[in-house]
């Protein structure tokens, strides 16, 4: 079988490549599991000032 001296070198530029593209998504998919906490928690937020300000309306027309 004939080998190729360069393959080795394509091998481990492809797999070095493959490494860091494997780290860039683990770290891209950290940093939208804590973006979504984030907008989770500003929603929850949200939502008590939107409940609060309601009551403070319905308190000043009735």
């Amino acid at each position: 079988m004939f080998k190729n001296p360069n393959l080795k070198v394509f091998r481990k530029e492809y797999l070095s490549s493959k490494k860091e593209y494997l780290n860039s998504k683990r770290r891209v998919d950290a940093n939208m599991k804590k973006a979504s906490a984030e907008f989770d928690k500003l929603h929850k937020e949200n939502e008590i000032q939107s409940d609060q300000i309601k009551k403070d309306i319905e308190k000043y027309l009735c």
